[in-house]
């Protein structure tokens, strides 16, 4: 996570993410542990055939917390923050079925 004050920004978790998730509308609301979800959310990026990495990156991370609201935060290293950063920004990180991803954060 980063706070910011009015002349720096700290990164409080160089290696932990934050992927805010939102159930689509008209999908069926149930409650679901921030297990559910982190396993729903690995088994929807391990269909990326076309990029390995991702598919390594979502595997070896380790889910850290849940946030009320489908937060989870996931840990890893440096580097699998960054594939999956990347899979962010080029649109290619994958939600479950049923939820879009609504915010993504270091």
């Amino acid at each position: 996570m980063v706070h910011r004050n009015s002349s720096s920004t700290v990164c409080v978790a160089p290696t932990t993410v934050a992927i805010g998730l939102m159930p689509q509308k008209g999908s069926k609301r149930s409650k679901v542990t921030g297990e559910q979800l982190y396993s729903r959310f690995k088994r929807a990026n391990a269909a990326c055939t076309w990029n390995p990495a991702l598919i390594q990156a979502v595997k070896r991370m380790k889910l850290t917390g849940f946030l009320l609201s489908n937060t989870l935060l996931l840990h890893g290293t440096s580097d699998h923050v960054e594939v999956l950063k990347g899979a962010w920004m080029k649109n290619t990180l994958l939600a479950p079925d049923n939820y879009k991803i609504i915010h993504f954060g270091m």
